[in-house]
């Protein structure tokens, strides 16, 4: 069906009647030449079916456009898969190349299975981790049959130790704010505050005094975001004015970093019951200075107690909806439940993937993964790798080096992966342990076995991705293959960046190129 009429720009799906088609009817249905298959993994925190596959098409058509062609609307097809079926998005593009595009979607497997504990651990372990690598600059990595010293760069300790400090900050957070609560609900039930002893007395009023110091760093934090995002959104930024916004950016997150010192500081003065000198003026100057921050201490208790409530509920929900999706995958050695979440995600993956190669009329087949979705390409890439490797089949059975003509990741954690949870931290023995564990990754073993293109998109607003350095040898001067870095100057809004790529003219210009 050709595309809408009255609105020529706009991409339809046309998901009405959802045509069966027999495996034998697929495997002879022989499109225009150039046939080419997408296989798609999403991201952390993507709960929606279909919507990966729709924001890819509309990508590639928009593409297409650009170009100066005019496509037909994407059609869907239902592909028999045992007892399911595999969605389909079919497109014409270039006039007379056939663009399957398969969807790899594993979202319902994490989906409250993850706790808050669970995700704190996570990431405490995480910057653990982090900082004693950072510490020597370098840390070996098992690469391409050999140990390799991979650099760490100079301020990755030091962002480390902020972000670790960020975590404990808001825990601590929570817990004094637990113990406001608490205070708060004894006094409206009607108890004495004579009760309670004088140093938990005084230890509640700092408490409260620094609690809303916190709101007011936190404000300024979600202020300095925004401001910056609007700047972000309106100037094309040189180096110059990127490396200023990126500082002043870590200037303002600095600013939470005043809650575990605030804390200590009051249980010191709570325990002790004494004031140093000036800090009573120094708070009341605090006060009278910030009129905003005096009408905010002054409205009734339980307002400003149910705001906050709903604050730190929704970002808890918004932490171990994202976060929560990365630790599942990547702490299964931990834990049995998600051992067993992980090899759902791979098999699903890997079904997706036999479909897709098991399909000989592909000329070509192209792998996307964004955020998480692209540790489970490559994941799914090196498990057709292994299985082309281990069966000797000849020809391969699946002959995923030579097909894949290009793996693309965009807002990709694979290097802090490999940094933080991958890395082998004893540098003796034969060897066993980590040749077996490069084995079973052979995208780590032999650069033959690469796809034919390795295209990494990035972002400094995106805390989440960066640069691909741990999975080739371009910085020791090494051989080819070598991860294809490209900044996205699109995503430039901190900490949405990380889902901004989807719109923007480098993804959908690589990938279309590569078809």
């Amino acid at each position: 069906m050709r595309g809408d009429t009255e609105h020529p720009d706009r991409l339809r799906l046309t998901l009405a009647n959802y045509p069966r088609v027999t495996p034998a009817e697929f495997v002879a249905e022989r499109p225009p030449a150039c046939n080419t298959a997408v296989i798609v993994c999403h991201g952390m925190g993507q709960q929606v079916p279909f919507e990966t596959l729709n924001d890819i098409a509309q990508a590639l058509t928009q593409a297409d456009r650009d170009a100066g062609n005019r496509p037909d609307a994407a059609t869907v097809r239902l592909l028999p898969q045992g007892e399911s079926y595999l969605p389909r998005a079919e497109l014409t593009l270039k006039k007379n190349c056939s663009v399957h595009l398969y969807e790899v979607y594993w979202a319902p497997f994490t989906e409250g299975e993850v706790q808050t504990s669970d995700v704190l651990g996570f990431l405490l372990q995480a910057g653990g981790r982090g900082l004693l690598a950072a510490r020597h600059g370098s840390f070996p990595r098992f690469l391409f049959d050999d140990w390799r010293d991979m650099k760490v760069g100079a301020a990755s300790g030091m962002l480390l130790a902020i972000a670790l400090l960020v975590v404990l900050s808001m825990v601590a957070h929570v817990m004094a704010f637990g113990l406001l609560a608490v205070q708060k609900l004894i006094t409206f039930l009607g108890i004495a505050p004579s009760a309670m002893n004088a140093p938990a007395t005084l230890l509640v009023d700092r408490l409260f005094l620094n609690w809303t110091w916190v709101a007011a760093a936190f404000g300024a934090v979600f202020i300095g975001i925004a401001a910056s995002g609007i700047f972000f959104s309106v100037c094309r930024l040189c180096e110059r004015c990127k490396f200023i916004f990126m500082r002043l950016g870590l200037a303002t997150a600095l600013l939470l970093l005043i809650v575990p010192l605030g804390y200590a500081d009051a249980a010191l003065l709570g325990w002790h019951q004494k004031v140093p000198p000036g800090y009573a003026q120094a708070r009341d100057a605090w006060n009278a200075a910030s009129g905003v921050f005096s009408a905010l201490v002054g409205q009734p208790w339980w307002a400003l107690m149910l705001l906050w409530v709903g604050l730190l509920w929704y970002l808890n929900c918004k932490i171990v909806q994202y976060v929560g999706d990365v630790a599942a995958y990547i702490s299964a050695h931990k834990l049995s439940r998600f051992q067993q979440i992980r090899e759902k995600i791979q098999r699903t993956a890997l079904t997706v993937a036999k479909t897709v190669y098991g399909q000989r009329e592909y000329d070509q087949v192209i792998v996307v993964g964004h955020s998480l979705g692209s540790v489970i390409a490559y994941d799914m890439l090196n498990a057709l790798i292994r299985d082309d490797i281990v069966t000797n089949d000849q020809p391969p059975k699946w002959n995923a080096s030579a097909r894949t003509s290009a793996f693309i990741t965009f807002g990709s954690p694979l290097d802090k992966i490999a940094f933080l949870f991958r890395q082998y931290l004893k540098q003796e023995g034969p060897g066993v342990r980590e040749g077996l564990a490069t084995a079973v990754q052979p995208l780590t073993a032999d650069a033959s076995l690469w796809p034919k293109k390795w295209i990494n998109i990035h972002s400094d607003a995106d805390i989440i991705s960066g640069e691909l350095n741990y999975y080739d040898l371009a910085k020791e001067g090494g051989p080819p293959p070598y991860v294809e870095n490209h900044a996205d100057p699109d995503a430039n809004l901190p900490l949405l960046a990380h889902t901004q790529y989807w719109k923007n003219r480098e993804l959908r210009t690589h990938l279309y190129n590569a078809i």
